[in-house]
């Protein structure tokens, strides 16, 4: 499990390579789902002013925090759609954001289905080849060229789509910093509700 911030795609390119598709994605999937869970409660629970006062001095997890009071859901789903955005780190952030945890596993687990399905795909195609090259399994060039042509416009999909996630999250960001300036403006208290407790 990545909690130390190990890197989540070699996790994934390896259980496709070594379980094959089926297997490789539904392991993957239960492993990341159960590592975002833990890293969640901890910050919520036993780390949540640690993880607070960090979230206070970055500008962005600040203005993030600003969008999960009225974007929550569509936040989540966003962020674990694009494969830029660092996934330990916001396992912990989300913990200290009012999302409920129900909310957050399932929809955790649902959004990154898509990505999953790419990188494990990946790790079973490079997989094959490898077999293939030492003769252990057969396939034509044809075959092999299909398959992989697939996967890069399935990979150049999912940057497209990152990207768009990316722009639009910036956007739904800086929305909420001019929203919190104004509200700001005219009132005394303006802390975002994940930064609650902070003096």
């Amino acid at each position: 499990l990545p909690m130390a911030f190990f890197p989540v795609t070699i996790l994934t390119l390896s259980a496709g390579a070594i379980y094959g598709f089926w297997f490789g994605l539904a392991l993957v999937s239960f492993a990341s789902t159960l590592s975002a869970t833990v890293q969640f409660l901890i910050a919520r629970y036993v780390f949540s002013t640690k993880v607070k006062h960090y979230v206070e001095e970055k500008k962005q997890l600040k203005a993030l925090c600003l969008v999960l009071e009225t974007h929550s859901k569509k936040t989540i789903a966003m962020s674990r759609v694009s494969p830029v955005l660092p996934f330990a780190p916001l396992n912990y952030f989300y913990g200290i954001s009012p999302v409920r945890l129900r909310d957050y596993v399932l929809i955790t687990w649902l959004a990154m289905i898509p990505g999953t399905m790419v990188y494990v795909n990946m790790g079973r195609v490079m997989g094959s080849i490898s077999q293939w090259g030492s003769g252990t399994e057969n396939g034509s060039w044809q075959q092999w060229g299909l398959t992989i042509l697939g996967i890069i416009a399935t990979v150049g999909l999912l940057i497209f789509l990152s990207r768009v996630v990316k722009r639009k999250m910036e956007k739904m960001m800086s929305e909420s910093e001019e929203n919190q300036t104004v509200s700001s403006s005219k009132a005394t208290e303006g802390q975002p509700v994940c930064l609650n407790g902070l003096s």
